[in-house]
């Protein structure tokens, strides 16, 4: 499946998605957590189990082996242990449940988990880091008022429901290493923006490794045709629970888990 993919693009990117998305300034905070749940899934990291009232994440790793961007989402989701259901929304009312929301994925993990761990990836320059430190300080506010709205339906679940500024505008020096992978970030997107031409002739299945990353690098309504065109089968990390079976494309499924992330974000 890697044939069609030539020079720095050939391989997974050697980021999470998440300092992937600092990078390259994306601008859907959600969306980002989400994909790094679906990359982390794929490198066998844990599993989902999709039931009736929501999906069943088990972590198959120990936290000391997980960078720390990671470990604060499944901290934050999570709770703290190694198992845990994030509840599916109910899709039939505007904003129901929400004093029931758990906000469980704070913004003080994620803003200090960006900059550890672009610190400890060596993403910062050194004589940036402080400048890192303060510029993330900013993020509480942007985050907090992006998830405080709900909006409903396949394209609310990964489209426009999920946009805001995660980033701040205050410059941050990114080290020689982080321009670099910021440069294969950029290579990818093209790849990615092909295989989500929807007029285009069906191509072989794109490596698992895309479909993350184009969570992170594809803008509405290409992320949505990205999956609609590639997702063509359950992934391996994906059971339904009691036997049943739902298309992974449903609400049920991968629309679903994506608005079920979104209701375990919230800021207390």
């Amino acid at each position: 499946m890697l044939d069609a993919v030539t020079g720095p693009v050939a391989s997974e990117p050697p980021v999470s998605c998440v300092i992937g998305a600092w990078l390259v300034k994306a601008r859907y905070p959600v969306r980002v957590v989400t994909a790094e749940l679906l990359a982390m899934a794929g490198h066998g990291l844990l599993t989902v189990e999709a039931g009736a009232e929501g999906y069943t994440l088990r972590v198959a790793a120990k936290a000391g082996t997980l960078s720390r961007d990671r470990q604060a989402i499944l901290e934050g989701l999570l709770l703290g242990q190694l198992e845990g259901l994030l509840t599916r929304p109910p899709r039939d009312k505007a904003d129901a449940g929400t004093a029931a929301r758990s906000g469980r994925l704070t913004t003080d993990q994620l803003r200090t988990a960006i900059v550890r761990t672009a610190e400890s990836t060596r993403m910062v320059s050194r004589i940036g880091w402080l400048m890192a430190a303060i510029a993330a300080a900013g993020l509480g506010a942007t985050v907090y008022s992006l998830v405080r709205g709900y909006a409903w339906g396949v394209e609310a679940a990964i489209g426009t429901g999920l946009v805001g500024s995660w980033w701040t505008k205050r410059p941050v020096p990114r080290s020689r290493r982080a321009r670099a992978v910021r440069r294969q970030l950029e290579q990818l997107r093209p790849v990615l923006l092909a295989e989500a031409d929807l007029a285009g002739d069906p191509g072989p299945v794109p490596p698992a490794w895309h479909f993350p990353w184009a969570m992170v690098l594809l803008p509405d309504p290409l992320m949505g045709w990205w999956i609609q065109r590639n997702v063509r089968a359950t992934p391996p990390w994906w059971t339904w629970a009691d036997g049943t079976a739902a298309a992974f494309l449903s609400y049920d499924g991968a629309y679903g888990f994506f608005a079920a992330v979104r209701y375990s974000m919230i800021v207390n």
